[in-house]
């Protein structure tokens, strides 16, 4: 299923490592020496001499696909090209006073099935939160927390509070995905972590009506527990996805069935699910850093050049999304010194 973020362009993620190898790189009429390597630098967008003629970008299981054929279409020649591809932003909490208020919409007051879902990245041992409505200990419905390095959700129902902790500990730094699930019919509670299942606890009852509790993302009400680090990609359901769906979102596919909430984080803090339970920021920054792709040589005027590299986009990376558009930039440096660099979107399938 398509995912509701195809409406936007989309420029750069969260810093990322990239596990690169590389398959062919050729010239038209000459010979190109290269290297491949990965970098947080940033690239800026103008347009320049050097320039895409095709650009295509694949995604099968763990792997994408990424192939490129680029044009000197200037006449100068060039000394190195360097290619840089994007993901989605992210947001920064500073872990003393950031957070985002989704006000409280009559599709985010669930009572019996939920399921809460982002990328979180920290290295935090306090005790914080990544989603919560919570007015006081009387009148809560969903905690997913972030408190000594792990996942705790918290469901409260009309037969009283259950906790399920996962199991080990995610403040490494690292990109993870984070899920929590209640199932009213099934009486479970379920976090998981990276697509795994890390634990589950007994619940029953339908879940406490907090209709006029805002949601908060990075914080309990906006006044303590504030989150540390980055969060992406927050997505609220109002049914329990299944294990395998959990699995399919943490490799970056996409799935709409019942979603109330989708804060991609792009840019903007807007509710991409269609049910307009946009965020209201408070301090939190957006945050920019592309895999960078370097090919080094010389590519004359006229003459074109063809780049193919594999990308492991699992765990941290696992957001590529099909069906969503990505920005690659290519940036040339001539063999006078002077620069230019072209930006173009592709959308993964």
């Amino acid at each position: 299923m398509m995912d509701m973020k195809l409406v936007k362009n989309i420029k750069a993620v969260s810093p990322l490592i990239a596990t690169i190898i590389l398959i062919a790189i050729t010239v038209a009429g000459g010979l190109v020496t290269y290297a491949l390597f990965t970098s947080t630098a940033g690239v800026s967008s103008a347009k320049g001499q050097v320039s895409f003629e095709s650009v295509d970008l694949v995604r099968t299981g763990e792997q994408l696909a990424f192939a490129a054929t680029l044009k000197n279409g200037g006449n100068k020649p060039v000394k190195n090209i360097t290619v840089s591809l994007h993901q989605n932003e992210a947001l920064s909490f500073d872990g003393v006073d950031d957070y985002v208020d989704c006000g409280h919409g009559s599709s985010l007051n669930i009572l019996s099935e939920v399921t809460y879902a982002a990328w979180f990245k920290s290295t935090s041992t306090a005790d914080t939160r990544i989603a919560e409505k919570y007015q006081d200990e009387t009148v809560r419905a969903v905690l997913f927390g972030f408190v000594g390095g792990k996942i705790l959700c918290e469901i409260k129902t009309i037969n009283g509070l259950v906790g399920v902790w996962s199991i080990h500990t995610f403040n490494d730094g690292l990109w993870h995905h984070g899920a929590i699930t209640y199932s009213q019919a099934v009486g479970k509670i379920r976090v998981y972590i990276d697509g795994n299942l890390e634990n589950e606890g007994v619940q029953s009852g339908t879940i406490v009506d907090a209709a006029a509790v805002p949601l908060i993302i990075g914080s309990r009400k906006g006044t303590s527990q504030f989150f540390n680090g980055l969060i992406d990609e927050v997505r609220i359901y109002n049914r329990a996805l299944t294990a395998d769906e959990i699995q399919e979102s943490y490799q970056g596919y996409s799935n709409n069935a019942g979603m109330v909430l989708y804060l991609p984080f792009d840019g903007d803090t807007k509710d991409y699910s269609g049910l307009e339970n946009d965020g209201t920021n408070y301090g939190a920054t957006f945050i920019d850093a592309p895999d960078v792709y370097v090919v080094t040589g010389g590519l004359e005027p006229g003459r074109t050049v063809a780049i193919s590299s594999a990308i492991r986009v699992s765990g941290p990376r696992g957001k590529y999304v099909v069906g969503n558009r990505y920005s690659i930039t290519v940036s040339a440096v001539y063999v006078d010194g002077s620069e230019s660099a072209t930006t173009t979107t592709v959308t993964c399938r």
